[in-house]
């Protein structure tokens, strides 16, 4: 599948980047479960599942980390301007604002109970060209969430066509992070 394609490809360009740091795969799923030490699953609207998942990855031993969230990375973009009413949102857009926006907010709700030492880097990448307001207002919260809690840093990266390598090259942590991990849509 293509998907499994380009996370295959993304881990493969991490590791040559970063050595033998562990690279972490959590992909949506109907609740938490660990599938391997390097593969989670999680429900992403449920605050529970973040906090086992951070839980899990403390246990594995103190490592600097960078979180791609790329759950909506091969989400087509959506003409909004096409919908019926402002009122109706499709299913494709609820569920990009679910694995996108709600998303990162239950991570960032979950994150003060790590008590970090060190800045927790998140890049959120998404697929399309124009504007894509599920997005935008990914970034707005980007922006919030810096004045909130300075331990975690998110960046919005939106890609057009070939994305596994630029991403990776753009990670956001010094060459000496020692985890990675890796969101994904199914």
């Amino acid at each position: 599948e293509r998907d499994e394609a380009q996370a295959r490809a993304l881990k493969r360009h991490l590791r040559e980047l970063q050595g033998d740091a562990p690279v972490i795969l959590v992909q949506p799923g109907e609740g938490f479960r660990c599938l391997s030490p390097e593969h989670y699953q999680l429900a992403p609207d449920r605050e529970e599942d973040y906090r086992q998942l951070l839980e899990a990855l403390r246990e594995r031993g103190p490592h600097r980390a960078v979180l791609f969230h790329l759950w909506n990375g091969t989400a087509r973009p959506l003409a909004l301007d096409t919908l019926a009413s402002p009122e109706a949102p499709t299913t494709e857009l609820q569920e990009q604002l679910r694995t996108g926006l709600q998303s990162l907010f239950l991570l960032a709700r979950t994150m003060p109970t790590l008590r970090l030492r060190e800045r927790l880097p998140v890049i959120y990448a998404f697929h399309g060209e124009g504007e894509q307001p599920q997005h935008s207002a990914v970034a707005g919260f980007a922006r919030s969430v810096a004045l909130e809690n300075p331990k975690m840093r998110v960046r919005v990266v939106r890609w057009v066509r070939q994305w596994v390598a630029p991403l990776a090259r753009r990670r956001a942590a010094p060459s000496s992070a020692r985890q990675l991990a890796v969101r994904r849509a199914r």
